[in-house]
């Protein structure tokens, strides 16, 4: 093991944990050593002087707003499926997909509920086409706002979602007001090097195919969610994540 701490940059804060090395069986070729890991990111940071920071974090009314916007405005019913279906799929209570480079409404759902807040200055479209850029230039355009389970110990299942060179941004959505802790982003191991991709290219790589050891302690990241500390964005092929040893959140977003 090598401990390590990424460097600051510019909005982003330092992920402190140490690398995962691995035996070079699980290496692709001619891979070079990871060096950059997790960023944070503050909403005040991407959304300065709007004042959204400060209401996201102060109000549960206003966080479940934005969840039910994103319904309003990104949702597309399946004609295939009844009324019922399709009430079931958007409800709150719904792990819900949808693709946020488009808005059936213009996201007029988002603007409205930023100015019945005081948040000034800020439409829908420039706050959902702001975290998606997290993701760089190619994304898949998919947001699911994963529902919380309540307090509850998971399961961890350490995995990547493709194995690719594409960024994943996460907004946390906290269980109250005013809250700090950890259990509402995913938990993420820092790789030495990217894993070998023994399946077709852009699958899920499960690290439990690749080693039956579980993974040491020291190398597990546990990050926080608190008041400047809401977005969270690591690249795929560079970790692997699971969910937390503990839920604790109404939900958190993943923009991909």
């Amino acid at each position: 093991m090598v401990s390590t701490t990424m460097m600051n940059e510019s909005l982003g804060t330092c992920f402190h944990a140490q690398f995962l090395t691995f035996r070079s069986t699980f290496l692709p070729s001619l891979f070079a050593a990871v060096k950059e890991h997790v960023k944070f990111y503050g909403l005040e940071d991407l959304f300065p002087g709007t004042g959204l920071e400060a209401a996201f974090n102060s109000s549960a009314e206003f966080r479940t707003g934005i969840r039910k916007a994103m319904r309003d405005d990104l949702f597309m019913e399946d004609e295939n499926m009844s009324d019922k279906a399709n009430a079931a799929i958007r409800s709150l209570s719904s792990s819900l997909m949808v693709n946020w480079k488009a808005s059936k409404t213009g996201y007029v759902a988002f603007t409205e509920l930023f100015e019945q807040h005081g948040v000034e200055g800020l439409d829908g479209r420039t706050f959902i086409q702001t975290l998606g850029a997290l993701c760089g230039e190619e994304s898949h355009g998919s947001l699911i706002d994963i529902t919380g389970t309540g307090r509850r110990k998971e399961r961890h299942s350490w995995h990547q979602d493709s194995g690719l060179e594409r960024f994943t941004v996460m907004l946390g959505f906290p269980p109250e007001s005013e809250w700090s802790g950890v259990g509402v982003f995913s938990h993420s191991c820092k790789l030495s090097h990217p894993l070998r991709q023994d399946g077709e290219e852009g699958t899920i790589i499960q690290w439990e195919d690749l080693s039956t050891e579980d993974l040491p302690v020291e190398t597990i990241g546990r990050p926080e969610y608190r008041k400047g500390h809401e977005v969270m964005v690591y690249c795929d092929a560079t970790h692997i994540h699971s969910a937390p040893d503990e839920t604790n959140r109404e939900s958190v977003w993943r923009f991909m």
